[in-house]
């Protein structure tokens, strides 16, 4: 009798925890609003990689920014904290996310480098012209 109660009991705490997790919070934030988010962080790092700041500094400016990127967003730091954690649990609903997060990447690299190219250009001409007087 003690073993079926046992075993009555674990199934129905697995159950329960197993459908607490499949849950969606209420104040999820959507996938498309997140890439965006998310896109936005990333171009944050790469900037401050890419520049000489001070490790200490660094985190700071980091954490700043990034509640920046939240807010501009119209987002709460906590629903953006509990969609991180539930994507994170559902890692099909986050490799679409990220999916989303390296097209928009793309497509800027794509753009800056046009812009690039045109600005080369432009410098190429300017070294060419021949002034005649």
């Amino acid at each position: 009798m003690i073993r079926k109660v046992v075993v009555f009991i674990i199934i129905a705490v697995v159950g329960f925890a197993c459908e607490s997790d499949n849950k969606t919070p209420e104040n999820l934030i959507q996938k498309n609003e997140m890439a965006l988010i998310l896109t936005d962080m990333m171009l944050l790092e790469a900037t401050y990689n890419t520049r000489l700041i001070r490790v200490s500094d660094k985190t700071e400016r980091m954490l700043k920014y990034s509640e920046e990127i939240i807010n501009h967003h119209n987002v709460t730091k906590e629903s953006f904290d509990i969609s991180y954690e539930y994507y994170m649990d559902h890692p099909e609903d986050f490799e679409m996310i990220m999916e989303q997060v390296f097209e928009e990447l793309n497509k800027l690299e794509t753009e800056a480098s046009k812009y690039n190219e045109v600005e080369i250009e432009t410098e190429q001409d300017k070294d060419s012209t021949i002034v005649v007087e």
